[in-house]
Protein backbone atom coordinates (compact mmCIF):
# COMPACT_ATOMS: atom_id res chain seq x y z
CA UNK A 1 0.00 0.00 0.00
CA UNK A 2 2.68 2.50 -0.90
CA UNK A 3 4.07 4.26 -3.96
CA UNK A 4 7.25 6.07 -4.91
CA UNK A 5 6.18 9.39 -3.40
CA UNK A 6 4.03 8.72 -0.36
CA UNK A 7 3.80 5.77 1.98
CA UNK A 8 0.09 5.62 2.70
CA UNK A 9 -2.09 3.08 4.46
CA UNK A 10 -5.62 2.98 5.82
CA UNK A 11 -7.91 0.95 8.04
CA UNK A 12 -10.94 0.19 5.88
CA UNK A 13 -13.04 1.28 2.89
CA UNK A 14 -16.81 1.64 2.63
CA UNK A 15 -18.80 2.16 -0.59
CA UNK A 16 -21.78 4.46 -1.09
CA UNK A 17 -24.18 4.15 -4.04
CA UNK A 18 -24.78 7.22 -6.23
CA UNK A 19 -28.09 7.54 -8.09
CA UNK A 20 -27.71 7.47 -11.85
CA UNK A 21 -24.13 6.18 -12.11
CA UNK A 22 -22.37 2.87 -11.47
CA UNK A 23 -19.29 4.40 -9.84
CA UNK A 24 -19.51 4.42 -6.07
CA UNK A 25 -18.36 6.97 -3.52
CA UNK A 26 -15.37 5.70 -1.56
CA UNK A 27 -15.15 6.39 2.16
CA UNK A 28 -11.65 5.56 3.38
CA UNK A 29 -11.20 5.43 7.13
CA UNK A 30 -8.08 6.56 9.00
CA UNK A 31 -5.82 7.35 6.07
CA UNK A 32 -2.23 7.58 7.29
CA UNK A 33 0.20 9.38 4.98
CA UNK A 34 3.97 9.08 5.51
CA UNK A 35 3.41 6.31 8.03
CA UNK A 36 7.15 5.77 8.47
CA UNK A 37 7.80 9.37 9.53
CA UNK A 38 9.31 9.82 12.99
CA UNK A 39 7.43 13.09 13.51
CA UNK A 40 4.30 13.34 15.65
CA UNK A 41 1.23 13.05 13.40
CA UNK A 42 -0.98 15.92 12.32
CA UNK A 43 -4.58 14.71 12.72
CA UNK A 44 -7.35 15.97 10.41
CA UNK A 45 -10.68 15.05 11.96
CA UNK A 46 -14.08 14.68 10.32
CA UNK A 47 -15.28 13.96 6.81
CA UNK A 48 -12.91 15.44 4.22
CA UNK A 49 -12.35 15.78 0.50
CA UNK A 50 -8.84 16.71 -0.63
CA UNK A 51 -7.83 19.17 -3.35
CA UNK A 52 -4.12 19.39 -4.07
CA UNK A 53 -2.70 22.87 -4.66
CA UNK A 54 0.26 21.16 -6.33
CA UNK A 55 -1.88 20.25 -9.36
CA UNK A 56 -1.23 22.64 -12.28
CA UNK A 57 -3.93 21.30 -14.65
CA UNK A 58 -6.73 23.89 -14.91
CA UNK A 59 -9.55 21.70 -16.24
CA UNK A 60 -8.91 18.88 -13.80
CA UNK A 61 -8.74 21.21 -10.80
CA UNK A 62 -11.95 23.06 -11.64
CA UNK A 63 -14.06 20.26 -13.13
CA UNK A 64 -12.83 17.17 -11.34
CA UNK A 65 -11.68 18.54 -8.01
CA UNK A 66 -13.86 21.59 -7.25
CA UNK A 67 -16.75 19.96 -9.11
CA UNK A 68 -16.29 16.62 -7.37
CA UNK A 69 -16.27 18.29 -3.95
CA UNK A 70 -19.47 20.22 -4.69
CA UNK A 71 -21.07 17.03 -6.01
CA UNK A 72 -20.08 14.95 -2.97
CA UNK A 73 -21.45 17.58 -0.59
CA UNK A 74 -24.92 16.54 -1.75
CA UNK A 75 -24.40 13.06 -0.32
CA UNK A 76 -21.93 13.43 2.55
CA UNK A 77 -22.96 15.38 5.61
CA UNK A 78 -20.47 17.94 6.94
CA UNK A 79 -17.95 17.25 4.15
CA UNK A 80 -14.97 19.51 4.74
CA UNK A 81 -12.59 20.69 2.03
CA UNK A 82 -8.89 20.20 2.75
CA UNK A 83 -6.21 21.79 0.57
CA UNK A 84 -2.93 19.90 0.47
CA UNK A 85 0.46 21.06 -0.74
CA UNK A 86 2.93 18.31 -1.66
CA UNK A 87 6.52 19.47 -1.30
CA UNK A 88 9.99 18.13 -0.69
CA UNK A 89 10.48 20.63 2.14
CA UNK A 90 8.43 22.24 4.87
CA UNK A 91 7.07 25.72 4.29
CA UNK A 92 5.24 28.24 6.43
CA UNK A 93 1.55 28.24 5.50
CA UNK A 94 1.20 32.02 5.62
CA UNK A 95 4.19 32.45 3.31
CA UNK A 96 2.73 29.88 0.94
CA UNK A 97 -0.67 31.59 0.87
CA UNK A 98 0.88 35.00 0.26
CA UNK A 99 2.75 33.61 -2.75
CA UNK A 100 -0.34 32.07 -4.37
CA UNK A 101 -1.53 33.41 -7.72
CA UNK A 102 -3.98 32.58 -10.49
CA UNK A 103 -6.28 29.62 -10.04
CA UNK A 104 -4.81 28.57 -6.69
CA UNK A 105 -5.37 32.03 -5.24
CA UNK A 106 -8.94 31.96 -6.58
CA UNK A 107 -9.69 28.63 -4.90
CA UNK A 108 -8.45 29.93 -1.57
CA UNK A 109 -10.43 33.17 -1.98
CA UNK A 110 -13.60 31.29 -2.90
CA UNK A 111 -13.45 28.71 -0.10
CA UNK A 112 -11.57 30.78 2.53
CA UNK A 113 -10.01 27.80 4.35
CA UNK A 114 -8.74 28.06 7.90
CA UNK A 115 -5.08 27.30 8.56
CA UNK A 116 -6.13 23.86 9.81
CA UNK A 117 -7.75 23.17 6.43
CA UNK A 118 -4.43 23.63 4.61
CA UNK A 119 -2.05 20.68 5.03
CA UNK A 120 1.59 20.76 3.96
CA UNK A 121 2.68 17.22 3.09
CA UNK A 122 6.46 16.81 2.97
CA UNK A 123 7.82 14.24 5.42
CA UNK A 124 5.13 14.95 8.01
CA UNK A 125 2.93 12.09 9.22
CA UNK A 126 -0.73 12.98 8.47
CA UNK A 127 -3.87 11.17 9.63
CA UNK A 128 -7.17 11.89 7.84
CA UNK A 129 -10.10 10.48 9.80
CA UNK A 130 -12.50 9.95 6.86
CA UNK A 131 -11.62 10.70 3.23
CA UNK A 132 -14.33 10.67 0.55
CA UNK A 133 -14.00 10.63 -3.24
CA UNK A 134 -15.37 9.15 -6.43
CA UNK A 135 -11.86 8.96 -7.86
CA UNK A 136 -8.55 9.93 -6.29
CA UNK A 137 -6.48 10.31 -9.46
CA UNK A 138 -5.83 13.98 -8.63
CA UNK A 139 -4.95 13.42 -4.96
CA UNK A 140 -1.18 12.72 -4.93
CA UNK A 141 -1.04 11.19 -1.46
CA UNK A 142 -3.74 8.66 -2.44
CA UNK A 143 -3.30 8.15 -6.20
CA UNK A 144 -2.04 4.68 -7.19
CA UNK A 145 -2.00 3.71 -3.51
CA UNK A 146 -5.56 3.70 -2.17
CA UNK A 147 -8.19 1.88 -4.34
CA UNK A 148 -10.48 4.08 -6.44
CA UNK A 149 -12.73 4.35 -9.45
CA UNK A 150 -10.78 5.56 -12.45
CA UNK A 151 -11.34 9.10 -13.78
CA UNK A 152 -14.04 9.40 -16.46
CA UNK A 153 -12.17 10.69 -19.50
CA UNK A 154 -13.85 8.92 -22.39
CA UNK A 155 -17.26 9.65 -23.91
CA UNK A 156 -17.89 5.90 -24.19
CA UNK A 157 -17.49 5.44 -20.41
CA UNK A 158 -20.69 4.09 -18.88
CA UNK A 159 -20.72 6.99 -16.39
CA UNK A 160 -19.72 9.75 -18.83
CA UNK A 161 -22.90 11.72 -18.08
CA UNK A 162 -21.42 12.28 -14.61
CA UNK A 163 -19.12 14.87 -16.23
CA UNK A 164 -22.27 16.90 -16.92
CA UNK A 165 -23.17 16.64 -13.22
CA UNK A 166 -19.74 17.94 -12.27
CA UNK A 167 -19.97 20.87 -14.69
CA UNK A 168 -23.39 21.81 -13.33
CA UNK A 169 -21.95 21.77 -9.81
CA UNK A 170 -19.12 24.07 -10.94
CA UNK A 171 -21.56 26.42 -12.66
CA UNK A 172 -23.77 26.58 -9.59
CA UNK A 173 -20.82 27.25 -7.26
CA UNK A 174 -19.46 30.06 -9.44
CA UNK A 175 -22.72 31.54 -10.73
CA UNK A 176 -22.35 34.73 -8.70
CA UNK A 177 -19.38 35.67 -10.90
CA UNK A 178 -21.37 35.40 -14.15
CA UNK A 179 -22.37 38.38 -16.27
CA UNK A 180 -26.05 38.11 -17.19
CA UNK A 181 -25.85 40.51 -20.16
CA UNK A 182 -23.46 39.13 -22.82
CA UNK A 183 -22.36 41.82 -25.26
CA UNK A 184 -18.97 40.94 -26.79
CA UNK A 185 -17.09 38.51 -28.99
CA UNK A 186 -13.96 36.90 -27.51
CA UNK A 187 -11.13 34.79 -28.83
CA UNK A 188 -9.06 32.81 -26.33
CA UNK A 189 -5.51 33.44 -27.53
CA UNK A 190 -2.70 30.92 -27.25
CA UNK A 191 0.05 33.38 -28.16
CA UNK A 192 1.28 33.78 -24.58
CA UNK A 193 0.90 30.18 -23.45
CA UNK A 194 2.62 29.03 -26.65
CA UNK A 195 5.81 30.64 -25.39
CA UNK A 196 5.65 28.48 -22.27
CA UNK A 197 5.20 25.29 -24.29
CA UNK A 198 7.98 26.30 -26.69
CA UNK A 199 10.28 26.73 -23.69
CA UNK A 200 9.18 23.34 -22.34
CA UNK A 201 10.04 21.77 -25.70
CA UNK A 202 13.46 23.44 -25.82
CA UNK A 203 14.27 22.31 -22.28
CA UNK A 204 13.03 18.78 -22.91
CA UNK A 205 15.40 18.29 -25.83
CA UNK A 206 18.22 20.07 -24.01
CA UNK A 207 17.80 17.53 -21.23
CA UNK A 208 17.60 14.58 -23.63
CA UNK A 209 20.75 15.80 -25.40
CA UNK A 210 22.66 16.20 -22.10
CA UNK A 211 22.92 19.96 -22.59
CA UNK A 212 21.95 20.80 -19.00
CA UNK A 213 24.10 20.89 -15.90
CA UNK A 214 23.37 18.09 -13.44
CA UNK A 215 21.65 20.49 -11.03
CA UNK A 216 19.47 22.05 -13.74
CA UNK A 217 18.75 18.66 -15.28
CA UNK A 218 17.75 17.07 -11.98
CA UNK A 219 15.47 19.99 -11.16
CA UNK A 220 13.89 19.97 -14.63
CA UNK A 221 13.35 16.20 -14.73
CA UNK A 222 11.82 16.19 -11.26
CA UNK A 223 9.22 18.62 -12.60
CA UNK A 224 8.62 16.48 -15.72
CA UNK A 225 8.08 13.42 -13.53
CA UNK A 226 5.52 15.27 -11.42
CA UNK A 227 3.57 16.13 -14.58
CA UNK A 228 4.29 12.78 -16.25
CA UNK A 229 6.57 12.55 -19.27
CA UNK A 230 3.81 11.57 -21.70
CA UNK A 231 1.55 14.42 -20.57
CA UNK A 232 4.50 16.83 -20.62
CA UNK A 233 5.47 16.02 -24.21
CA UNK A 234 1.85 15.95 -25.42
CA UNK A 235 1.46 19.53 -24.23
CA UNK A 236 4.05 20.87 -26.63
CA UNK A 237 3.47 18.32 -29.40
CA UNK A 238 -0.29 18.87 -29.71
CA UNK A 239 -0.78 22.43 -28.52
CA UNK A 240 1.82 24.47 -30.37
CA UNK A 241 0.86 25.51 -33.88
CA UNK A 242 3.49 27.58 -35.65
CA UNK A 243 0.84 29.83 -37.21
CA UNK A 244 -1.37 30.47 -34.16
CA UNK A 245 -0.73 34.20 -34.47
CA UNK A 246 -2.47 34.17 -37.87
CA UNK A 247 -5.56 32.78 -36.17
CA UNK A 248 -5.35 35.59 -33.59
CA UNK A 249 -5.18 38.14 -36.39
CA UNK A 250 -8.17 36.63 -38.19
CA UNK A 251 -10.34 37.05 -35.10
CA UNK A 252 -9.05 40.54 -34.40
CA UNK A 253 -10.16 41.50 -37.91
CA UNK A 254 -13.56 39.97 -37.13
CA UNK A 255 -13.96 42.28 -34.14
CA UNK A 256 -13.15 39.75 -31.42
CA UNK A 257 -11.42 40.75 -28.19
CA UNK A 258 -8.33 38.66 -27.41
CA UNK A 259 -8.45 37.00 -23.98
CA UNK A 260 -5.42 35.51 -22.22
CA UNK A 261 -6.70 33.09 -19.59
CA UNK A 262 -3.29 32.80 -17.94
CA UNK A 263 -3.56 36.46 -16.88
CA UNK A 264 -6.97 36.03 -15.23
CA UNK A 265 -8.32 34.71 -11.96
CA UNK A 266 -10.99 32.01 -12.04
CA UNK A 267 -13.61 34.60 -11.10
CA UNK A 268 -12.53 36.86 -13.97
CA UNK A 269 -12.62 33.98 -16.45
CA UNK A 270 -16.17 33.10 -15.44
CA UNK A 271 -17.22 36.73 -15.89
CA UNK A 272 -15.55 37.20 -19.28
CA UNK A 273 -16.83 33.95 -20.82
CA UNK A 274 -20.35 34.71 -19.61
CA UNK A 275 -20.04 38.21 -21.11
CA UNK A 276 -19.69 36.80 -24.62
CA UNK A 277 -22.21 36.34 -27.40
CA UNK A 278 -19.48 34.55 -29.38
CA UNK A 279 -16.61 32.50 -27.91
CA UNK A 280 -13.83 31.18 -30.13
CA UNK A 281 -10.85 29.15 -28.97
CA UNK A 282 -8.35 26.69 -30.32
CA UNK A 283 -9.65 23.25 -29.34
CA UNK A 284 -8.36 22.51 -25.85
CA UNK A 285 -8.62 23.79 -22.30
CA UNK A 286 -9.49 27.30 -23.51
CA UNK A 287 -12.88 25.91 -24.55
CA UNK A 288 -13.78 24.53 -21.12
CA UNK A 289 -14.94 27.81 -19.59
CA UNK A 290 -17.65 27.98 -22.25
CA UNK A 291 -19.68 25.94 -19.73
CA UNK A 292 -20.44 29.41 -18.29
CA UNK A 293 -21.90 30.61 -21.61
CA UNK A 294 -25.55 31.56 -22.07
CA UNK A 295 -27.94 29.41 -24.14
CA UNK A 296 -27.81 31.76 -27.17
CA UNK A 297 -24.00 32.08 -27.17
CA UNK A 298 -22.12 30.64 -30.14
CA UNK A 299 -18.96 28.64 -29.37
CA UNK A 300 -16.33 27.96 -32.04
CA UNK A 301 -13.66 25.31 -31.42
CA UNK A 302 -10.75 25.68 -33.84
CA UNK A 303 -9.08 22.40 -34.83
CA UNK A 304 -5.31 22.88 -35.14
CA UNK A 305 -4.29 19.27 -34.48
CA UNK A 306 -6.27 16.14 -35.30
CA UNK A 307 -4.20 14.07 -32.90
CA UNK A 308 -5.87 15.92 -30.04
CA UNK A 309 -9.42 15.49 -28.80
CA UNK A 310 -11.07 16.24 -25.49
CA UNK A 311 -14.80 16.15 -24.81
CA UNK A 312 -15.47 19.86 -24.29
CA UNK A 313 -17.91 20.03 -27.21
CA UNK A 314 -20.14 17.41 -25.61
CA UNK A 315 -19.80 19.08 -22.22
CA UNK A 316 -20.72 22.55 -23.49
CA UNK A 317 -23.71 21.28 -25.49
CA UNK A 318 -25.14 19.51 -22.44
CA UNK A 319 -24.70 22.21 -19.79
CA UNK A 320 -24.56 25.57 -21.59
CA UNK A 321 -25.38 26.05 -25.28
CA UNK A 322 -26.11 23.75 -28.20
CA UNK A 323 -24.51 26.27 -30.58
CA UNK A 324 -21.09 24.58 -30.77
CA UNK A 325 -19.16 24.56 -34.05
CA UNK A 326 -15.96 22.62 -34.85
CA UNK A 327 -13.84 24.46 -37.48
CA UNK A 328 -12.29 22.79 -39.46
CA UNK A 329 -14.04 19.44 -39.04
CA UNK A 330 -11.96 16.94 -37.07
CA UNK A 331 -12.37 14.30 -39.80
CA UNK A 332 -10.31 11.21 -39.08
CA UNK A 333 -8.33 11.04 -35.83
CA UNK A 334 -4.56 10.81 -36.10
CA UNK A 335 -3.87 13.17 -39.01
CA UNK A 336 -1.65 15.51 -36.98
CA UNK A 337 -1.38 19.29 -37.28
CA UNK A 338 -3.87 21.04 -39.55
CA UNK A 339 -2.29 23.31 -42.16
CA UNK A 340 -2.96 26.99 -41.54
CA UNK A 341 -4.39 27.40 -45.05
CA UNK A 342 -7.14 24.86 -44.27
CA UNK A 343 -7.90 26.57 -40.97
CA UNK A 344 -8.15 30.06 -42.45
CA UNK A 345 -10.13 28.80 -45.46
CA UNK A 346 -12.71 27.12 -43.23
CA UNK A 347 -12.93 30.20 -41.00
CA UNK A 348 -13.57 32.34 -44.09
CA UNK A 349 -16.39 29.98 -45.13
CA UNK A 350 -18.04 30.44 -41.72
CA UNK A 351 -17.75 34.22 -41.46
CA UNK A 352 -21.54 34.55 -41.45
CA UNK A 353 -21.65 32.56 -38.20
CA UNK A 354 -18.62 34.22 -36.68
Amino acid sequence: MSDKIFKTKWDSIEYIDVPGIKSKIYKVNNVLVNYDSKKDPVVVNGNVFIISLSNWQYFHIVQECLGQYEFLKKYIKDLKLIFTVEREDDINKEVFLNDLSGLFKSLVNIYNPSMDEIVIISDQKIIFENVYYLYNFFIPCLRNVVPSNGPIHNTSHEDFSHQFDLSNCVIDKLKKYKNQTPNKKIFISRSKSDQIYIKWKENYYRYKNNEMSKEEGDRFWEYVMRVGEEAFTQNFQNRIHSDNIKIDNFFIDMGYELVYNEDLTLEEQVYIYSSATHIASIDGTGCYNAIFAHPDTKVFMITTNRDFYWFFDSLIKNVATENVYIIPDRKQYGLGAVHIDEILSELEKNKNLL
